[in-house]
């Protein structure tokens, strides 16, 4: 198995845990975090080590994939891949495109069906291949929008790449779309 590189630097990691990845590795298997679950090691982390909730779940994740407990992209329900871009256009405009039944049938090539929608932040929906969808808004300003494209509860890593380039093309038609 290849060597995989933290998403976190081990000078940011000690600068805020107090340990580097690999004394985090030594100090949980120490710990028994071997033997436990994910909800387990983040709860342990935080009591025994004084840690933040979400620097708990950092390094909670981070010991998960060094020790093989969970594959990258992988969450309790699934695999998840996300893509995301900033665009040079407004919020409204962005969110408009995807708000439009014919344009987001458009770009998706799928009819879906909203779970959530709220105006200028999110849509949320089932995808017919599935998993389930959410694509957030976030305005950065007065023309430039990030949007973010969450597909939640893919059966395998191998969906996760497919799912990425898919989405990534999904953000080039809309971003061709609002220029025009």
């Amino acid at each position: 198995m290849a060597t995989r590189t933290p998403s976190i630097s081990d000078v940011a990691v000690k600068a805020k845990t107090g340990k580097t990845w690999g004394a985090w590795r030594k100090t949980l298997d120490a710990a028994g975090a071997k033997a436990m679950d994910h909800a387990a090691i983040a709860k342990m982390v935080a009591a025994k080590f004084n840690l933040s909730g979400w620097w708990a779940q950092c390094v909670t994740v981070e010991y998960e994939l060094m020790t093989g407990k969970r594959a990258r992209h992988q969450k309790k329900d699934g695999f998840s891949a996300s893509v995301s871009k900033t665009l040079a256009v407004a919020t409204a405009s962005m969110f408009k495109l995807f708000d439009h039944d014919a344009t987001r049938r458009r770009l998706l090539g799928q009819t879906v069906t909203f779970s959530t929608r709220r105006a200028n932040k999110t849509l949320r929906f089932a995808w017919p291949g599935g998993g389930r969808v959410v694509i957030a808004f976030y305005p950065k300003a007065a023309r430039k929008t990030q949007v973010t494209f969450q597909h939640e509860k893919l059966a395998a890593a191998k969906d996760v790449i497919a799912m990425k380039k898919f989405w990534a093309g999904v953000v080039a038609k809309a971003e061709k779309l609002a220029a025009n």
